[in-house]
């Protein structure tokens, strides 16, 4: 089943589980997005009809597998700040590319560059699109996604939002205390957008990174609200994705709950 939201610039997609509340289960937009990703990639492989190679985008709060997938089609991949005014202008200073994608986690899409803004309408279409050809090989949606994260990776994502009346504040915090580790694993890289990067504007955000594992803090742009975009990256070995799957977890847990505290002070 497929549904816009009133002014049809949003997508969800739900599909049939017998584990699942009802027996349906509600995809993540990240797991559209990459479905989609894959599928416009291979269609436009399969055409042959442009030399240029194509790019598509994600933003830093949205999974990492949608770059995985880019660079295994040969395809060009950019990351950008959250909100389609970054995402539709991903290849305007790229010369000798072309944007043929992109999407954010909160079920947003745009798919070619007829809209240059996210688009439920095209995206539907999109995904009905891949449904029948995945249904004409005998396979489910669910099972396209399966096969997505055998070939790159379990990537799991969660979304903690702390409710508080000075964002400012708790960011200012985390600059000055800036954690070492997190569930008791040790930070390798972080990155302070303010000022921005090479790639990316000045924004009030702070990326952790552990050992399969990103987060992603920022403030809600809209609401007195402190956001958490955590992802734990597991590989698939020998096609075991049900282990990979339950390791992912066990490690998102903890981890979910050390950014809590951290939130929370």
């Amino acid at each position: 089943m497929i549904a816009n939201d009133p002014d049809g610039d949003r997508l969800a997609v739900v599909v049939p589980d017998d584990a699942a509340p009802g027996g349906w289960r509600t995809l993540t937009g990240d797991q559209v997005g990459a479905l989609l990703g894959a599928y416009l990639l291979g269609q436009d492989a399969a055409s042959g009809s442009s030399a240029t190679p194509p790019l598509v985008a994600s933003t830093i709060v949205s999974a990492t597998m949608l770059a995985s997938i880019a660079k295994a089609a040969g395809a060009q991949y950019a990351e950008t700040l959250t909100g389609f005014k970054w995402i539709v202008r991903a290849a305007d200073l790229r010369p000798g590319v072309r944007f043929l994608y992109g999407y954010e986690e909160a079920l947003g899409y745009t798919v070619g560059r007829t809209v240059r803004d996210k688009d439920g309408i095209l995206a539907a279409l999109a995904v009905l699109s891949l449904a029948a050809k995945a249904r004409s090989g005998g396979e489910s949606l669910v099972e396209a996604y399966d096969a997505l994260e055998i070939a790159h990776g379990v990537h799991l994502t969660e979304q903690i939002t702390v409710p508080t009346t000075e964002p400012v504040h708790v960011m200012s915090r985390l600059r000055i205390e800036a954690p070492a580790e997190l569930a008791g694993q040790p930070i390798t890289a972080t990155s302070d957008l303010t000022g921005g990067t090479d790639e990316l504007p000045s924004a009030d955000v702070l990326r952790y990174w552990l050992k399969g594992a990103r987060v992603v803090i920022r403030p809600s742009g809209t609401e007195p609200k402190i956001k958490a975009y955590l992802e734990v990256v597991e590989p698939v070995i020998a096609g075991r994705l049900t282990e990979a799957r339950r390791a992912a977890r066990a490690k998102m847990d903890p981890l979910g709950q050390a950014v809590r505290d951290l939130l929370n002070g």
